[in-house]
């Protein structure tokens, strides 16, 4: 029995000494594991932080090429406006001036003073045309003095002279 002790005892020490081994080798690889598995984390978690980087950014730019858009479309719609309503206050001066032109021509006073202005300052000698165009006509022929007056002409004139400065008044109401 003494045998069987012994060789229960040697069997006993050998078994608890391959449960030491395997927990120690289980222990090592489970270490392993979790260094394995704690260092993919840390990548996995780097990862999603350069990816969300990258989305702030790319969000940034596409938010910066948006206003821009929409800062140039801006610029465009209000050079736009500025054209258009230029057009329309001088397209509505003209007419303006198209009617006081018409009133003013009806008066025989105005239409007098006009003849003695336009002779007032006519040379000597005038050229001669025989056109049938319509407009502000002077012709002399001796002591005679012929003068045709449209309310087209004087308005085209007038807006001739007239409409720089209302250009400025308007380039200065607007801006």
């Amino acid at each position: 029995m003494a045998k069987d002790n012994s060789a229960l005892q040697v069997s006993s020490g050998a078994e608890a000494l391959i449960e030491r081994l395997h927990d120690e080798g289980g222990q090592e690889r489970a270490e392993k594991i979790v260094a394995d598995a704690e260092h993919q984390a840390a990548w996995i978690v780097e990862q999603a932080e350069l990816e969300t980087e990258a989305l702030k950014k790319a969000a940034r730019e596409q938010a910066e090429q948006t206003q821009k858009a929409l800062q140039e479309s801006l610029s465009v719609a209000v050079r736009d406006a500025i054209l258009s309503l230029k057009s329309t206050l001088s397209a509505r001066f003209a007419d303006e001036v198209q009617r006081a032109v018409g009133r003013e021509m009806s008066r025989e006073q105005m239409l007098q003073r006009l003849i003695l202005e336009v002779a007032g300052r006519a040379k000597e000698q005038v050229d001669e045309s025989d056109d049938d165009l319509p407009g502000i006509r002077l012709s002399i022929r001796g002591d005679a003095i012929k003068l045709d007056v449209t309310e087209a002409a004087v308005t085209e004139l007038l807006l001739a002279h007239l409409q720089p400065r209302f250009r400025a008044l308007v380039e200065g109401i607007v801006r």
